[in-house]
């Protein structure tokens, strides 16, 4: 029997949106967004193409970029309407007053979350508020060991966690093997690119993603090494630690699609992401599935889940110019490393498919059907 599944998500991003076209090849899907799109992102960034499931959208009040709240979300919540109800913004207006009142009507539901790291210093409001939201459900998604962490942290039964690979890739996203060095030459030609070395990063410019780590580093790396930064138009600090520190070999490029941006994966020889602060970092899974070695923080879950330290990359810790200008000219420094390196990422990778992630969500929520 083909189960019916309800989602609830704040807005259609293209990562989300794929996998819910795969989830919804598996089972009878409708996805709730609240809003239409983030006023933070660029318009064509979102995706729009709902191929195997139905979509709705709420037109409440708008919260913010991302959020929205809406009373008529609970007509959608009603008791056997659906066999499985996934929360998977739990921490919005709309995701908190859906728990309320699933709660309220005693029908059983599973918050789903990309990934957490636990704030010891937070308040007492937000961490009783997390606490009781969390801990309210049935069961819970998790995105791995470090997620699984922070969801029992604050509440969930850990005998209830199911954990299923995050990704944006799909299978035949994941080349087959790493380019050599001649290739990733050629390619960079083809791009303008004049350095031998090429250290890559991408993302949002915004203070959390610790782009101006990067550049305060990369006056150090390695000699005849280019620094790509992709995701906007510099801000004014950038601009000002350029100035400051006499830099001439970082580059900004704005957002780019897939396509466009996967040559400039394929071109580099080591992926960089110095982020305060991620609960996953997708970019993760895609420099992975373009055969490189990836350089991140502690902070970022993606990179405590995905890295193997020195096999396929280095975690560091947040802030810390010296320990990433050390491992990226290691990195840099030796073609077998690379190589090794990228291998090893393209094994990781293989298990983190929007396929994979789709049924092992499928199996997941038929396990918890049949043992409700």
């Amino acid at each position: 029997m083909t189960l019916s599944i309800l989602y609830l998500t704040n807005i259609p991003s293209p990562y989300r949106v794929s996998f819910f076209n795969e989830l919804g090849k598996l089972c009878d899907l409708t996805v709730i967004f609240e809003r239409f799109q983030s006023t933070e992102r660029e318009k064509d960034w979102h995706d729009y193409n709902f191929e195997t499931f139905k979509a709705i959208f709420l037109k409440g009040i708008k919260v913010s970029s991302n959020k929205a709240f809406d009373l008529n979300i609970r007509h959608y919540l009603k008791d056997k309407q659906f066999d499985v109800i996934v929360i998977g913004n739990y921490s919005t207006p709309s995701g908190i007053f859906s728990i309320n009142y699933l709660n309220s009507k005693k029908i059983p539901f599973l918050i789903s979350v990309d990934g957490g790291l636990i704030d010891y210093e937070e308040g007492n409001f937000k961490k009783n508020l997390k606490t009781k939201l969390i801990s309210s459900a049935t069961a819970w998604l998790s995105t791995g060991e470090v997620t699984n962490q922070y969801l029992t942290y604050y509440g969930a039964n850990e005998e209830q966690i199911h954990v299923y690979p995050f990704t944006t890739m799909k299978q035949d996203n994941i080349i087959n093997h790493p380019l050599n060095k001649n290739e990733k030459t050629k390619l960079r030609t083809q791009l303008g690119i004049p350095y031998s070395n090429m250290v890559i990063s991408v993302g949002q410019f915004i203070h959390r993603k610790g782009f101006d780590i990067l550049i305060e580093a990369s006056k150090r790396f390695k000699d005849n090494t280019g620094v790509y930064i992709i995701g906007g138009e510099p801000t004014e600090e950038y601009k000002e630690l350029i100035s400051h520190y006499s830099i001439n070999n970082v580059y900004f490029l704005s957002f780019l699609e897939y396509e466009e941006l996967k040559k400039y994966y394929l071109a580099a020889d080591v992926f960089v992401f110095p982020t305060r602060e991620d609960v996953w970092g997708l970019v993760i899974n895609e420099a992975m599935a373009n055969g490189l070695p990836v350089i991140t923080t502690t902070s970022c879950v993606a990179g405590l889940e995905m890295i193997d330290e020195g096999i396929n990359g280095y975690l560091v810790s947040k802030d810390d110019v010296e320990q990433l200008v050390e491992k990226t000219n290691e990195i840099l420094s030796s073609e077998d490393l690379q190589h090794s390196m990228s291998l090893r990422s393209l094994e990781t990778v293989q298990s983190y498919t929007i396929e994979n992630m789709a049924e092992t969500t499928v199996s997941i929520f038929k396990k918890i059907r049949k043992s409700s």
